[in-house]
């Protein structure tokens, strides 16, 4: 086979290379597009097709580099080779055209047709729009990479208007809106060149507008006139703009528009008007540079404005809002420079107000505006009024739906007054805060004006978390006032700002919560003073705020404050690293503190400084802080404590959501008292620590000669923790006494030592224990004391309940009553049943023995019994106790006492009283009075029997009532030798004595302190 020549290849590649270039026309299309252009991209093209002497698209889609898009459909390219000529002759014709702002871009695939979608091809050709951006990928990463500040020449653009097309059609044009809120826009496009000329006309017609321009693109001279109809009525805006070349290739300009602003509302325009009428005036004048964005090269440029009754209601789904302004002399601005902005003269005056619209129409705003200064001190001027309930109706419209947190606030009034001052820049002012930066403004302030107020009422919180629900409020009505201007200044800008709010005051009054009956709470006062805040590059505010309030309930946890006073200073301050929150002097003081049965009296809170640093993970605090309280306590137990609690160094951090504390206390006087006048002054010390969740403690408490040391942790995620207490052996003596570390005690201990040890758990449980060790303990009870008291006493928690885990033996050297009791011994039981029981009981008294198999006691008042053996009591000690000189005896007793405990005390039912043989002998002289004897022989002789009397057998009952009179009933058998000595005399007793009386009589007959060293020794 004979090998093809090189010209049979070529050609052969040719064929190729334009059936591939055919097959692939539309990317290809694409990529040239996006290569010899940079205003954009184009995403997709599709459908290009040549006919005689012209070019057809099905579809182009276009982005601009602002974000713009277009979709345009049934383009038609007639005389494409005639754009390169001298003039361009092409004719472009668009069937429709579709504009998307960057707010509302197209679904992805709307600029094709619905079987592009399903194939990806058309009439045979591939779908390139996935080819097309791939393609402009490149190209549009660089895009990104270009200056957006990029020049922008007045010259081009004429050359560019010089350069359209002889005729550009857009037979349907639109800006469709995603929403709807706004009206969408229908429109037909023409731009039109005259015959052998640069002059541009152009329309823009809707079924309601018409808009006509007529553009004279000249290199040396651009000319503008334009005009907006609506319907047949006269021109409803007029632009007359001029610009001439001048030698230096800037621009001597000047711009011209009269618009009445009823075509705003026409709805031909993406713009949220409602309703517009009046008319704006607008003149400007001036050099400006070829390149439009060289601002530091515009040159004395003058800017007028004026209006006449303009007013534009905005839509409601927008903002519910009517704008209005009028001014009474033009706004004029000659400036001299416009990067740095520098006028070199201002003037005019306006009126602006703005009004609610919609089911609340009313005034909003109202402030006049006033422009001043000649000679290098251009000054701008505002002050009004703006109406807050006006404000929150508006906030409720827009803002707040955005906002849950601000949408409690359930109503707004108030008046506030406001002024505004700002010295702009003047002629040759060196106001550079940069190499590129300079000063806008050279100084500037906003005042609210004293005589302000605003009143704010808040709505229930659904979730009930707010501080609100935490005092019982369902809402909270606030009042502030201001007694001083609230200032926010800059001494340039941008730059710091600065505010400043002297003194403002107001009331927080809340409604209680229905449980409580709804009703209004006490006002809680506030003052804010010398409020200062700057804003800068590390913003800081300091502030010095008060609060009082007679009454101030919380609900949770329920809790009640009498005439509370608090004062704080804080200063609050953002650096790179965090904020920092510093809190000094502060000081709170209530009168009364009540929560259920506690009551706190004259409770003051002091820190003379706390400081907090929040960073990026951690928060860090530290600072010292001292709680006072003159008395702290309950009704029951009936005791309080007062005194100071001081934290001298407090650190707290909160890293990684693990909060850590550290903290030393104490306690430099504190009073501890109870019912009877009772008080023991104490001091103590100690840490507490937070880390893992578990807060632990250790510390001691010191009250003379007294000590207590303990330890204890609480677990904060189970409400569960334990403590440890140890008392360390003390000794007590008649010099250092008991009530040398604790006065008001009903018991004092002179002799002894005491010892002990405690350990709780909570919730309560089986471990809890108790345990005293008492070693020669003597103790004074009013009249009474008691010597040596040994034992070793444990008890440990059974359900509810405290008992011992086995019977602990007791020891007492003697008890004296005014009788005297001697070598006590016991073993000591408690029982679940909070029973008190002393088993094995053996004592001496009056030469004789007492003693009890059980003697039992409840705590709960149960009625118990028991029986008490006193066995060999001697009459003639009983004698000697009662030392009574018309008295004596002798003889020796045996008694069997059943006791019984219980509601009424101790009683004595039935007991018996039986006499030893051989009897014994009674002398009682004086037993009656002279008045009973006289006439009264019997009670005669039995008086003089009486005096001298031996008895052979004595027997009877005793009983002791809850009244405490003593009844015996004795049968004595005997002889008395003043009366019928030679027969047996029968005498029957009927006895009543008050042991309480009798035991205090026989007390005061002796000296206690004698009678006490007596058995010390």
């Amino acid at each position: 086979m004979p090998k093809p020549s090189r010209t049979t290849i070529a050609i052969l590649l040719l064929v190729a290379a334009a059936w591939w270039l055919w097959r692939d026309r539309d990317s290809v299309a694409a990529s040239l597009i996006n290569a010899v252009q940079d205003v954009g991209a184009v995403e997709s093209l599709n459908g290009l097709n040549f006919y005689g002497g012209g070019v057809r698209l099905d579809r182009l889609r276009f982005t601009t580099k602002n974000g713009i898009t277009a979709d345009f459909s049934a383009l038609q390219l007639a005389n494409p080779l005639g754009a390169f000529g001298a003039t361009n002759d092409s004719e472009l014709t668009i069937g429709k055209a579709e504009l998307y702002f960057p707010e509302l871009r197209p679904p992805p695939g709307s600029g094709e047709s619905g079987e592009q979608r399903e194939s990806g091809t058309t009439n045979g050709q591939t779908d390139t729009a996935k080819h097309a951006a791939a393609t402009s990928q490149s190209s549009r990463q660089e895009d990104k990479r270009r200056s957006d500040t990029g020049p922008l020449y007045l010259s081009a653009l004429i050359d560019s208007l010089a350069s359209v097309p002889a005729r550009i059609e857009i037979q349907q044009l639109e800006w469709p809106q995603a929403d709807q809120s706004w009206h969408s826009a229908t429109a037909r496009l023409s731009v039109r060149r005259l015959p052998d000329s640069t002059t541009l006309l152009t329309k823009y017609v809707t079924s309601r507008l018409r808009a006509e321009a007529t553009i004279i693109p000249d290199r040396e001279r651009l000319q503008l006139r334009g005009k907006v109809n609506l319907g047949d009525a006269p021109a409803s805006q007029v632009l007359i703009a001029t610009a001439e070349r001048r030698p230096d290739e800037s621009w001597q300009t000047a711009i011209s528009t009269v618009a009445r602003l009823q075509w705003l509302q026409s709805g031909e325009l993406p713009l949220p008007v409602e309703t517009s009428s009046g008319e704006l005036i607008a003149k400007l004048s001036g050099i400006l540079p070829d390149d439009l964005r060289a601002l530091d090269e515009y040159k004395n440029l003058w800017v007028n404005l004026s209006s006449q009754k303009a007013s534009v209601t905005l839509d409601r789904d927008f903002a519910p809002l009517t704008l209005k302004m009028e001014t009474t002399e033009p706004l004029s601005a000659q400036i001299s420079s416009v990067s740095p902005l520098q006028l070199r003269q201002l003037s005019g005056e306006a009126q602006v107000d703005a009004d609610l619209t919609g089911k609340t129409m009313a005034q909003l705003l109202s402030a006049n505006i006033r422009a001043q200064g000649t000679g290098g001190k251009p000054v701008l001027k505002a002050s009004g009024t703006v109406f807050p309930q006006q404000l929150h109706a508006l906030l409720q419209e827009t803002a707040l739906k955005k906002r849950p947190d601000l949408a409690a606030i359930e109503s707004t009034t108030g008046t506030l007054l406001f002024a505004m001052h700002a010295q702009l820049a003047g002629p040759g002012e060196n106001l550079a805060i940069s190499a590129n930066d300079h000063l806008l403004v050279h100084e500037a302030s906003l005042e609210l004006k004293s005589g302000s107020e605003l009143r704010l009422v808040t709505g229930p919180d659904p979730a009930g978390k707010s501080v609100l629900n935490q005092l019982g409020w369902k809402q909270i009505s606030a009042k502030v006032d201001l007694e001083a201007p609230v200032i926010l200044s800059t001494d340039g800008w941008p730059g710091d700002i600065h505010l400043s709010a002297p003194d403002l005051r107001g009331t927080l009054q809340g409604v209680t919560l229905q449980k409580k009956g709804g009703k209004e709470a006490t006002p809680v006062l506030f003052q804010v003073t010398d409020a200062s805040c700057q804003f800068s590059d590390t913003p800081n505010c300091s502030v010095v705020a008060r609060t009082e309030a007679a009454e101030l309930a919380l609900a949770e946890p329920e809790a009640t404050l009498i005439d509370l006073q608090l004062s704080t200073s804080v200063n609050v301050k953002h650096t790179k690293s965090g904020n920092k929150i510093k809190l000094s002097k502060f000081a709170a003081e209530a009168e009364r503190l009540s929560s259920g049965e506690v009551q706190i009296e004259g409770l003051s809170l002091n820190s003379p400084s706390f400081e907090c640093v929040a960073e990026e993970t951690e928060i860090r605090c530290e600072g010292e802080s001292t709680a006072t309280a003159l008395s702290a306590g309950s009704a029951n137990p009936a005791v309080n404590v007062g005194g100071t609690l001081s934290f001298p160094s407090l650190v707290f951090t909160h890293r990684d959501r693990e909060p850590k504390l550290n903290a030393s206390f104490q306690i430099p006087g504190g009073k501890l008292r109870w019912v009877n006048s009772g008080q023991t002054d104490f001091t103590g010390s100690g840490d507490l620590s937070l880390e893992g969740g578990k807060l632990r403690g250790k510390g001691q408490i010191s009250a003379g000669d007294l000590q207590v040391r303990g330890s204890w942790s609480h677990n904060l995620d189970s409400s569960s923790g334990e403590a440890k207490l140890g008392m360390p052996r003390v000794s007590f003596s008649k010099e250092r006494p008991l009530s040398h570390s604790a006065r008001g005690l009903p018991v004092d201990i002179v002799a002894g030592s005491l010892a002990g040890t405690a350990q709780f758990a909570w919730p309560a449980g089986e471990q809890d224990q108790i345990q005293l060790s008492l070693d020669e303990i003597a103790g004074v009870y009013e009249k009474s004391f008691a010597t040596g008291i040994s034992t070793t006493l444990k008890l440990q928690r059974s359900g509810g309940f405290w008992r011992t885990p086995e019977p602990q033996p007791v020891s007492v050297s003697s008890v004296d009553v005014g009788v005297s009791i001697t070598d006590i011994r016991f073993d000591l039981k408690v029982t679940e049943e909070r029973d008190i029981i002393l088993s094995s009981l053996s004592a001496a008294t009056l030469g004789g023995e007492i003693s009890s198999k059980s003697l039992s006691w409840n705590l709960d008042n149960e009625p118990r019994r028991s029986l008490v053996s006193a066995n060999g009591i001697s009459l003639r000690a009983l004698e000697n106790e009662m030392e009574a000189e018309n008295f004596a005896a002798s003889g020796t007793l045996d008694l069997q006492i059943p006791v019984v405990t219980g509601p009424d005390g101790i009683t004595v039912e039935n007991g018996e009283v039986e006499a030893r043989a051989p009897g014994g002998r009674l002398r009682y002289y004086g037993a009656f009075s002279p008045q009973m004897l006289a006439g009264n022989p019997q009670l005669k002789m039995l008086s003089g029997a009486l005096e001298d009397y031996n008895f052979r057998t004595l027997g009877g009952t005793l009983n002791y009532p809850p009244s405490g009179d003593m009844q015996l009933k004795l049968k004595l058998v005997g002889r008395s030798d003043s009366v019928a000595k030679d027969r047996d005399l029968i005498i029957n007793l009927n006895l009543e004595n008050n042991i309480p009386s009798m035991l205090r009589s026989l007390q005061a007959s002796r000296d206690l302190s004698e009678a006490l060293q007596k058995r010390l020794e």
